[in-house]
C-alpha cells in the first residue's frame, strides 16, 4: 500500500515522518563465530526476532564473541524494537521484536537491525504495533532488494515512513494494543490447547479402534508382540505383505534433472502434507522411460508409508490415494501397499498405519 493511500485516513493531529526523524538504527555486524581475543556475550540473533514478538531473557540465546566496540554500539536496551534485515524470502523482511529485558552481555546479531526510539519522539512500545501493521511491512518488503537472498538496505530503513501521533496517544495507543492483543493470545493458546486435546483424543479413538475393535467386552487374547499387547480372540495376525496384491513395493528412483513435466509423481512431502488421503492435485510431474509406468503405476486406494526421511517424526507417515483422475507413479522415499480388498479394506488399513503403537513402533 502507498503512503499516499494510509496516511489519507490518518487524524489531523497525526504527522507522517520517516524513521531517521523519530528513532537512531544501526545494523548489526556482529556474528556467531568466538575469538579468544573477545569478550563473551549473549547473542540475540535471526530466528531470535523471527520466532518471538518480545526479546526476554528466558530465550536461550546463543553464545558468542563481540568486541568491546561492537558490544557499546549494539547492545539491546529495553524498548528497542529488532527487525529481520536480510532473509531467503522477501516478505520475511521487516519482522520486529520488541526488547522487554535486557542485560550488559545481550548483543544483537548479524541479519539484524536495531531501532531505537529517541525520547519525545516515538514510544517504543508504539514503534513495534507501527512494525507489525501491514503498510508498513508491505513498504518494507518492496524496498528489500535480492533475487536468491533478500535485504533492506540501511538507508531505506531510515526512510521507512510511520505514523506519528502526538507521543501521549503514542503511549495511550500502545497499552490499548497491548492489552487487547494479549486477551487474543490467551484465547488462541486456548484454542490451540484445545486442538491437541481433540487430536490426542482422535488418536486414542483410532488406536482403540484398530487395536481392540469396538466390543469392550469381545474376549481378547495375546498378539505376540509386547507394543500391541492383547487382540479380539477371533482376530488374526498377519504379515502386510500377505495382504498386499504383488507385495510391498519400493518406489523409483529419479534425479533432479528428470522433474519438471510427464507423469504425476507422488513424494514424500504429499504423504506429511496430506490427512490420510493423496490425489492428483498439485503433484509433481516426472519423465519416465519404457516400463516404470508399469511397475510404479498408482491405482485408487493404493497405500503409501514413508521408509525414509529428514525428520525422525516423517518415518511411517502414511496416506491412502483418492481422486486419482491422473496417471501417477510414486517415489523413492515411499513403499506402496495394494491392499488385497478381500482380506482387508484400504481404510482399515491406513488407520492401522497411523495409530500410535504401529508408528512407535
Amino acid at each position: 500500500m502507498e503512503v499516499e493511500q494510509w496516511s489519507a485516513f490518518l487524524p489531523h493531529s497525526w504527522e507522517v515522518k520517516p524513521l531517521r526523524a523519530v528513532a537512531d538504527f544501526w545494523v548489526s555486524n556482529v556474528d556467531k563465530l568466538s575469538r579468544k581475543d573477545e569478550q563473551q556475550v549473549r547473542l540475540c540473533n535471526y530466528t531470535d526476532v523471527y520466532k518471538h514478538q518480545f526479546i526476554t531473557l528466558d530465550l536461550d540465546f546463543m553464545r558468542a564473541t563481540a568486541t568491546l566496540a561492537e558490544i557499546k554500539k549494539f547492545r539491546l536496551q529495553t524498548s528497542d524494537v529488532v527487525i529481520t534485515k536480510d532473509s531467503e524470502s522477501w516478505d520475511d523482511i521487516g519482522v520486529p521484536a520488541l526488547v522487554i529485558e535486557t542485560a550488559e552481555d545481550l548483543v544483537c546479531g548479524y541479519h539484524l537491525a536495531i531501532l531505537r526510539s529517541r525520547d519525545g519522539e516515538i514510544d517504543g512500545r508504539f514503534l513495534f504495533r507501527c512494525l507489525q501493521a501491514k503498510p508498513i511491512r508491505v513498504w518494507l518488503e518492496l524496498a528489500a532488494n535480492g533475487v536468491t537472498r533478500f535485504g533492506i538496505p540501511k538507508e531505506e530503513i531510515g526512510l521507512m515512513p510511520l505514523p506519528v501521533p502526538p507521543l501521549d496517544q503514542q503511549i495511550r495507543l500502545a497499552s490499548f494494543l497491548d492489552r487487547e492483543t494479549s486477551r487474543i493470545d490467551a484465547l488462541i493458546a486456548a484454542k490451540e490447547r484445545l486442538f491437541e486435546l481433540l487430536a490426542e483424543k482422535r488418536r486414542a479413538l483410532i488406536t482403540q479402534a484398530v487395536t481392540k475393535g469396538l466390543n469392550p467386552n469381545a474376549p481378547m487374547r495375546d498378539s505376540g508382540l509386547p507394543w500391541l499387547e492383547e487382540i479380539p480372540r477371533h482376530w488374526e495376525m498377519k504379515k502386510l505383505k500377505y495382504l498386499s496384491t504383488g507385495g510391498l513395493v519400493n518406489g523409483l528412483f529419479k534425479k533432479k534433472d528428470q522433474y519438471g513435466s510427464g507423469t504425476k509423481l507422488i513424494n514424500v512431502f504429499d504423504i506429511y502434507r496430506e490427512d490420510f488421503v493423496v490425489d492428483s492435485a498439485g503433484l509433481e510431474s516426472v519423465e519416465l522411460v519404457d516400463g516404470e509406468i508399469g511397475k510404479y503405476r498408482v491405482l485408487e486406494g493404493d497405500v503409501f508409508f514413508v521408509r525414509s526421511s529428514l525428520k525422525l517424526e516423517g518415518i511411517a507417515a502414511s496416506a491412502v490415494v483418492t481422486n486419482a483422475k491422473e496417471e501417477m507413479v510414486f517415489e523413492c522415499h515411499l513403499i506402496r501397499a495394494r491392499p488385497d480388498q478381500k482380506n482387508i479394506v484400504p481404510e482399515f488399513l491406513i488407520n492401522y498405519l497411523n495409530s500410535e503403537p504401529i508408528r512407535a513402533k
